[in-house]
């Protein structure tokens, strides 16, 4: 087990589909409500056999969506969760699959860029 995967075990995420990349530190805000934020860098990647809408074994994928989940971790500054989304695509209905709910924490909000 690596460290970065050690970091998410501290920040209470437990998905093993969430495989980190990589962190970095960002200043985010204006003017004195400025804050420094660890930023760390992963991908959930999970496989689907079956479309949820229409039960045909046609899916494919179909690209990633960039979400940034802010997390009220146990350490002294804020940390945001920017997590590339695995999509998926049925041929058979035409309907994306982007909403792989992951239990990231009980205390964060998603928010989408």
């Amino acid at each position: 087990m690596s460290q970065l995967d050690n970091t998410l075990k501290l920040l209470g995420i437990t998905d093993t589909n969430i495989q980190v990349f990589g962190t970095r530190e960002e200043f985010h805000g204006r003017g004195s409500g400025r804050k420094k934020y660890l930023v760390i860098q992963a991908e959930l990647t999970y496989t689907l056999r079956r479309c949820p809408s229409c039960g045909y074994n046609t899916l494919h994928p179909n690209g990633h969506k960039l979400t940034h989940v802010h997390i009220a971790g146990p350490m002294d500054r804020p940390v945001i969760l920017e997590l590339n989304k695995q999509r998926w695509r049925c041929s058979n209905c035409r309907i994306n699959q982007p909403r792989h709910r992951s239990r990231t924490s009980d205390s964060c909000a998603e928010a989408s860029q």
